[in-house]
């Protein structure tokens, strides 16, 4: 209740709190990405960085995290940054889908930021990548395979087992 106050140094104390707990009562857990969108620099740090450790499902996170790296406040970027490199480590199954589909969004640092994780999680990420090159998203497909390219032999136990599946079979000469 704290963090709706008008007040905006009872709001930065709830929010360095939560913070600092790691934990939200399960009633207010799904607010606090409605936090980060606080007028206050200092609350959005605080939320932002809370994201990583209180036990949101990372579709719900994410999104909110990758806003936060294009705030116009550079602590806000580093802890929606720090976040994301926490989830990424934790979570790297759950995180690897949205960092594809975030080599697709409109804004740069968004791009390099879920490529330079993909990288990072090499095999984890490597099969959704070979999977990533008949996205329906001509960047996404792009930077997929530029990344895949550059993962080198990380990934090739991903890459062969896509050109032994059915679906990655194409007759030879046309049609």
């Amino acid at each position: 209740k704290f963090l709706w106050d008008g007040r905006v140094p009872v709001r930065r104390n709830a929010a360095h709190f939560l913070r600092l707990a790691g934990k939200v009562d399960h009633d207010n857990l799904a607010w606090l990405t409605v936090v980060t969108k606080d007028s206050d620099p200092v609350v959005r740090e605080h939320a932002v960085a809370a994201l990583a450790t209180v036990g949101l499902p990372v579709d719900q996170v994410v999104p909110a995290l990758f806003r936060a790296l294009c705030d116009p406040a550079s602590p806000v970027n580093d802890a929606a940054l720090e976040a994301l490199e926490q989830l990424t480590r934790a979570q790297p199954e759950a995180i690897a889908e949205l960092l594809i589909e975030a080599l697709g969004d409109q804004r740069p640092f968004v791009v390099v930021t879920g490529r330079d994780l993909l990288m990072r999680i090499a095999a984890q990420s490597g099969p959704r990548l070979v999977e990533a090159l008949l996205h329906p998203n001509a960047q996404v497909a792009e930077i997929a395979e530029a990344t895949l390219a550059e993962l080198g032999s990380a990934v090739t136990t991903a890459l062969i087992d896509a050109l032994a599946a059915r679906a990655w079979r194409r007759p030879l000469g046309g049609d």
